[in-house]
């Protein structure tokens, strides 16, 4: 089963860039990659050409259809399909390109929020600061989300219930994680966590991150597989 999956590339080389070179360190569904500057909307560019072999690779050419992202702050989506539990893009050979000429600078934002089951059978969102100083987070859980959803260009609109109870906003230092609890979810649907962070003292600097699971019916039991989502987007910050 493949579930969409988004993450947020920030520019800092100085220069416009219009492409993105993206390598993955696991396997990825083929023809549901898509890309799109923060700026547009969801379903804003079409599919990417996602190699096979290991590593595979999603260019987003030919230049220019992918649309523009500033200098030093801008940041794009990325929205693939996917199975499994782990962050799939190698930051270390992925980079924004200009008129198919790489670009220095290339950074991620957050980590997804790792959907799991935990002991008895309560599903949890975990939030992660992979950053090197304090974060402040603010997130919201949903659970029993509409299956037909759960495609690549929806999967992060709400159509379930807000769970109560979630901490309102929290600061975790660097390294530092919560684990927050969704109620009992309705098998066959599928849970959704959605967190907007910004460095604390810099709240002009926001970026967004989104995980989904799906809930399936087990015997005597409810199972979660294939871990959902993260995407973010970064606002530049105010001088």
């Amino acid at each position: 089963m493949t579930l969409p999956r988004a993450s947020w590339r920030q520019n800092t080389s100085g220069e416009t860039a219009n492409d993105l070179h993206i390598v993955f360190s696991n396997d990825v569904a083929q023809h549901e990659v898509q890309v799109r500057p923060a700026t547009q909307p969801p379903g804003y560019d079409g599919d990417g050409a996602v190699q096979s072999g290991n590593p595979r690779v999603a260019d987003f050419a030919p230049p220019d259809t992918f649309g523009t992202v500033g200098a030093n702050g801008g940041g794009a989506y990325l929205d693939y399909g996917y199975s499994g539990y782990s962050p799939y893009v190698d930051e270390t050979q992925s980079y924004f390109t200009k008129d198919n000429q790489r670009l220095p600078g290339f950074e991620r934002m957050g980590l997804p929020m790792a959907i799991t089951q935990e002991q008895y059978n309560t599903p949890t969102a975990t939030v992660t600061n992979p950053q090197g100083t304090a974060q402040q987070y603010y997130v919201w859980l949903y659970q029993d989300n509409n299956p037909s959803n759960l495609k690549i260009n929806a999967w992060f609109n709400p159509t379930g219930s807000l769970v109560p109870g979630v901490p309102g906003p929290f600061v975790l230092e660097p390294g530092q994680s919560m684990d927050l609890s969704f109620a009992d979810p309705l098998p066959g649907t599928y849970l959704l966590a959605l967190c907007e962070a910004h460095a604390v003292g810099f709240p002009g600097d926001t970026y967004l991150l989104y995980s989904a699971s799906t809930v399936v019916p087990e015997p005597a039991t409810l199972a979660l597989v294939a871990l959902g989502a993260l995407g973010a987007l970064v606002r530049r910050r105010r001088q």
